[in-house]
């Protein structure tokens, strides 16, 4: 009877060790490495909005800006792609579960950006941009630039395209908070 006993208790320690393992694999094939690369997808978002908004605020030509944003916008579009569809997969994946508020909270984020519109947050500064300055295709441009006078004055516009950049950043730094709280709530479960 005792025996039975000792055989049923180190069967359910090997099997609580092999749940261990199989939560220590998929952190680190899945999460550690997901959120590592959102981290690098995040960083590029803030420095390029951040970039943009000092580039318009130090009074640069606007045609320079375009030019830049146009080049730095795709550096990471394919590994964004691929995190959200990743992000789609893992959570519904009912194994998976246990992380859903992490991948939520990515998802979140990818709202935030607007990745699942045509048109991202990115896409859409660069386009009033571009239509300021002359360059792309005037035809699928819908704004009306013109005040009272008919004319708005380039900085009045420089200001609402700082303020535009300003709830971006904002927006993008809010989701990325929750991104991370849930990252660390998943290494504090790990430590527990």
């Amino acid at each position: 009877m005792i025996d039975a006993l000792v055989k049923l208790l180190e069967k359910l320690v090997e099997l609580v060790k092999i749940k261990k393992e199989a939560e220590e694999k998929i952190l680190d094939l899945v999460i550690i490495p997901l959120f590592k690369d959102f981290k690098a997808i995040h960083e590029d978002y803030l420095k390029l909005f951040e970039d943009c908004r000092r580039d318009l605020a130090g009074d640069a030509d606007l045609r320079a800006i375009v030019r830049q944003l146009s080049k730095d916008r795709v550096a990471n579009e394919a590994l964004r792609r691929s995190i959200a569809s990743m992000v789609t997969a893992y959570a519904k994946n009912p194994k998976l579960s246990r992380y859903h508020d992490f991948f939520q909270a990515v998802a979140a984020y990818a709202d935030a950006a607007e990745w699942s519109r045509p048109s991202t947050a990115s896409t859409s500064l660069l386009e009033m941009l571009e239509h300021w300055a002359g360059e792309g295709d005037e035809d699928k441009f819908q704004i009306i630039w013109q005040g009272e006078n008919g004319v708005r004055n380039k900085r009045v516009l420089i200001a609402e395209t700082i303020a535009v950049t300003d709830i971006s950043l904002k927006r993008l730094r809010e989701a990325w908070e929750r991104v991370s709280r849930s990252y660390a709530e998943i290494h504090l479960s790990r430590a527990l």
